[in-house]
């Protein structure tokens, strides 16, 4: 948004990356509170597992603790095409 007609420069740093396809991802199985269906982002790998950054992090079981990450089995993470 324009200041008195001036408009800062956009940089790397002032943009926020979308996510990328390739990262998108579902749960097909529940995990750690996380019913299956729910939509995320993979973040890479750790001890054998996914990392799972899931879209709605509040959306868990009452049970559960929210979670910004999780460690996820290969089997229970699909790739969203």
């Amino acid at each position: 948004m324009p200041f008195n007609g001036w408009m800062p420069a956009i940089t790397a740093a002032t943009v926020v990356p979308a996510r990328s396809a390739r990262n998108a991802a579902v749960l097909v199985g529940g995990c750690d509170g996380y019913p299956a269906g729910t939509t995320g982002e993979l973040l890479g790998e750790r001890d054998g597992c996914v990392v799972f950054a899931p879209d709605r992090p509040a959306e868990v079981a009452r049970w559960a603790v929210p979670r910004a990450a999780l460690l996820v089995p290969h089997a229970l993470v699909v790739v969203a095409a």
